[in-house]
């Protein structure tokens, strides 16, 4: 589509901003597909109506929900209590988001009680979350064979952060190498090599818990998904870029 190398400098400058440009056009829609809100994330500072409010200025178009899910929170609460939290938080989540015109995408941050890494998990909805407590002392491969079924995605979150347990590669569809958490080195160079070499989709996302931090990275996409399974369906087909704080990346 564009002839790179017959270019002088100065056409090669003016066709990389096209090709920008292009993209941005061609993927007008943003999703935030990694953020966090208290009390069932306590480590973000953001209520699910003041989190709304803070992304309107980013002009995305739906977030993904996904707060924390460990097993340390069925230490703390019987199942049933966790999940109706769970589920009433991210009720909040959607009433609040419907009223400011954007679309809430329900999903989770999972930790299962054999080490610390975190998955982001889509193609989810309410009534999976319950039987989800489940298998958080039981492991990852234990998860993956029994619970997780076609639909689904699940993708492991900043596998390079300091205390991270690297797991066999087949039991992931893909690695969040692009987390933009201002607060933590995620190591992205090797995470994204780690995806590479696996073949896994990459994706990418703000982990948001704290002001000023909102938005630093979107997905971008030709349609906007409208749930969470919607969400799962896109992210496979790879049909998307990502967006840095305006830098356009093709992951």
């Amino acid at each position: 589509m564009y002839d790179v190398d017959s270019k002088n400098e100065s056409e090669k400058r003016a066709l990389t901003y096209e090709i920008k440009e292009h993209i941005l056009r061609e993927y007008p829609y943003k999703t935030e597909l990694h953020a966090h809100t208290y009390p069932i994330s306590p480590c973000s500072e953001f209520s699910p109506e003041a989190l709304i409010e803070t992304y309107l200025k980013t002009g995305v178009q739906a977030i993904a929900l996904t707060n924390h899910f460990t097993h340390a929170h069925l230490a703390k609460s019987e199942p049933k209590e966790f999940a109706k939290a769970y589920i009433g938080a991210f009720y909040d989540f959607r009433d609040a988001a419907a009223a400011r015109g954007i679309r809430a995408i329900f999903g989770a941050e999972i930790r299962f009680a054999e080490n610390s890494n975190d998955y982001l998990l889509y193609g989810i909805d309410e009534k999976d979350i319950l039987p989800l407590c489940a298998y958080l002392p039981l492991g990852l491969e234990r998860f993956r064979r029994e619970f997780y079924r076609e639909g689904m995605l699940l993708i492991q979150a900043h596998p390079c952060r300091d205390g991270m347990t690297d797991m066999p590669l087949s039991l992931l569809d893909g690695i969040e190498a692009f987390n933009l958490h201002p607060g933590h080195n995620s190591r992205i160079a090797i995470a994204a090599r780690r995806a590479s070499e696996g073949g896994l989709l990459v994706t990418g996302g703000t982990d948001f818990h704290h002001p000023g931090h909102e938005g630093c990275c979107l997905m971008r996409s030709r349609e906007l998904p409208t749930d969470s399974h919607e969400l799962s369906a896109l992210l496979r087909s790879r049909d998307f870029a990502l967006e840095v704080s305006g830098s356009v990346i093709l992951p």
